[in-house]
């Protein structure tokens, strides 16, 4: 049998006949979302700047790679590779498709801290772990939280030269 030779998530034409049967599915979509968006990035390079997407079609593509692995960075991933607490194949969808539209159609971008010339994406896992070492939570890390917040995450600062 050829699922034999298979992804052990399953087959594709397994999980298409459980979706016909109404069934929650859960596939890895890193693979076909990378090969989608090369596709994209590719047709929009040989329509080239005159044709009527005029490079629209690459920045959607890169928006779509970005938003989709923001997402599975996030833990938002499907549950064949997060397990039961993953969000299955449809779940994952509306995640990626919120992160790349507002309700008004336009496109939605992280905010960014401004850092020596750097823009930082302040993502919900970086607001998390400010949070978490922020322990009197006011908005504020003092030198106390940040050397407890280094202990936890077993950082030395010797070791990276300080």
């Amino acid at each position: 049998m050829i699922k034999e030779f298979e992804a052990s998530h399953g087959t594709v034409a397994d999980m298409w006949a459980d979706h016909h049967a109404g069934k929650e599915t859960s596939m890895n979509p890193l693979g076909m979302v990378e090969a989608l968006v090369s596709a994209m990035q590719y047709s929009d390079e040989v329509a080239g700047a005159d044709s009527p997407a005029g490079g629209k079609l690459a920045d959607f593509a890169t928006n779509l790679r970005k938003c989709t692995h923001a997402a599975m960075a996030q833990g938002q991933g499907t549950r064949d590779l997060l397990g039961p607490s993953g969000l299955t194949t449809e779940q994952f969808i509306d995640v990626v498709a919120d992160r790349m539209v507002g309700g008004d159609g336009s496109s939605v971008s992280p905010p960014t801290v401004s850092v020596a010339h750097e823009d930082v994406e302040v993502t919900p896992a970086l607001q998390k772990m400010f949070d978490d070492l922020d322990a009197d939570s006011n908005g504020s890390i003092d030198i106390q939280e940040f050397a407890l917040g280094l202990k936890r995450l077993n950082i030395v600062p010797k070791d990276f030269g300080f």
